[in-house]
């Protein structure tokens, strides 16, 4: 993880690269991301709800922004498991004016095939 230019709640950008997640006592992981990076991210909104002392748990925490963010390289047993296949996510904002601003999300190489086997075979909890 590399995070450049924070100054307080706020990261000039961040990046992870590699992240698996691997369950304890398995060998592969069930999930995998091979990159992610944002700019612009403003968490001070959420940095002094949570420093309240009158805030607790389940409370409002308020809204993050961020001007570009993308994730990439999608993969694991988790997501094979109920066949999901993701090429990236993309997101960016513009700001019109103080008040205004105008975000889009692109999702590229979304794949959804469920094993033939139906979904039980899936473990699904229930549908």
């Amino acid at each position: 993880m590399t995070v450049e230019r924070y100054q307080r709640g706020k990261f000039g950008s961040i990046a992870l690269a590699n992240l698996e997640m691997i369950p304890e006592g398995k060998r592969e992981p069930a999930f995998k991301m091979a990159e992610a990076k944002a700019t612009g991210l403003d968490l001070v909104r959420i940095v002094a709800a949570l420093s309240a002392v009158s805030w607790q748990p389940g409370s409002p925490i308020g809204r993050a922004s961020v001007e570009t963010a993308s994730a990439s390289g999608f993969g694991g047993e988790l997501l094979a498991r109920y066949g999901v296949s993701l090429g990236g996510i993309t997101h960016q904002t513009v700001h019109e004016s103080a008040e205004v601003s105008r975000s889009r999300l692109r999702v590229d190489g979304f794949i959804l095939a469920p094993p033939l086997r139906g979904w039980k075979a899936c473990r699904c909890a229930s549908l």
